[in-house]
């Protein structure tokens, strides 16, 4: 499933191709569900209409029907940008599967390879990544055990702590601010 904005920087048509080549290639029943709404939005719809494995839900707001849709997915697959959806994902309990990127959110450093998600590179990664997910129930036990970890230490508490802790050791540096200099 892909959850977000879709346009040019989130590489949603890499996912639904690395899909369609899955299907082809490997031979395995993989669907994509894609929910969000964007500029590219009309175009991806235009290009896959037909494909019963390729659902475009658009644009979902209300938490109960998120809910639903979630727990039909086996994994949150973004290609491209990530942002605070990892945060989601995680708090559904679900794995993370991305691509290395020169320009990424603050929030993939949440994402472990091997761990609680996949960290790939390039198309080829994606293909072969995605294949080894759709293949390997250990892989995807281990992920939402990964993730089931992962989403209890970023439950506000456990953030807040780690911002408070982050600012007292970096006070304590023994470091002046120009401040108290003068």
């Amino acid at each position: 499933m892909f959850i977000g904005r879709i346009y040019p920087p989130k590489r949603v048509d890499a996912l639904i191709e690395t899909a369609k080549r899955l299907r082809t290639e490997a031979n395995l029943d993989v669907e994509v569900v894609i929910v969000g709404g964007g500029p590219d939005e009309a175009e991806l719809k235009a290009r896959y209409a037909g494909q019963t494995w390729c659902k475009f839900l658009g644009r979902v707001l209300e938490e109960q029907e998120l809910g639903r849709i979630f727990r039909c997915a086996d994994a949150i697959v973004l290609p491209g940008k990530v942002g605070l959806v990892v945060n989601h994902s995680f708090a559904h309990g679900l794995p993370v599967i991305t691509c290395e990127a020169e320009i990424q959110t603050p929030e993939v450093e949440y994402i472990k390879h091997g761990y609680n998600g996949m960290m790939l590179e390039g198309d080829e990664g994606l293909y072969q990544g995605l294949r080894e997910f759709a293949t390997s129930p250990e892989l995807r036990d281990r992920l939402a055990t990964g993730v089931l970890e992962t989403r209890s230490r970023l439950e506000l508490d456990h953030m807040v702590t780690a911002f408070d802790e982050a600012v007292t050791k970096a006070l304590g540096t023994g470091q002046t601010s120009p401040a108290r200099a003068a």
